[in-house]
Order: structure tokens, then C-alpha cells, then sequence
């Protein structure tokens, strides 16, 4: 069984340190994020958006987490 984080809840920490805070998923032993995505209109503060989801998804992939609900 795999293990995920739902992003909604803890982006206030994410955005904090993004790279910092995939890491400690990983090292924790979760596989799995599923982000808050805004996919048109305004961004809000929190989500992730087409601007910087592939940086995100990136930094995700290299810690071995798997994205859900993308």
C-alpha cells in the first residue's frame, strides 16, 4: 500500500521551503503527493499552477514521490 500527502492542508509549509519539504515526504516514507492545482483563472497563494508545476513535479520525481489527482 502506498502512502500519500494531500497537499491542500500543508501548503502553507510547502511553499515555505518547497524543495525542503518534498525531501522530509520522501524521507518519511510517503509516495505519493496529490497538490492543489489551480488550472485557470487567478492563482491563489497556495496551489500550484501552470507557471510552476513542472518545476514542482520535478523536484517530486527526483525524491521518488509520485504525483495523484494531477
Amino acid at each position: 500500500m502506498k502512502y500519500g500527502v494531500q497537499m491542500f492542508g500543508s501548503n502553507k509549509h510547502f511553499f515555505a521551503d518547497p524543495a525542503g519539504y518534498i525531501e522530509k515526504i520522501a524521507k518519511m516514507g510517503y509516495a505519493q503527493l496529490e497538490p492543489c492545482m489551480v488550472l485557470k483563472g487567478d492563482a491563489l497563494p497556495f496551489a500550484w499552477n501552470w507557471d510552476n508545476i513542472e518545476e514542482y513535479t520535478a523536484m517530486a520525481k527526483a525524491n521518488g514521490l509520485e504525483l495523484d489527482s494531477v
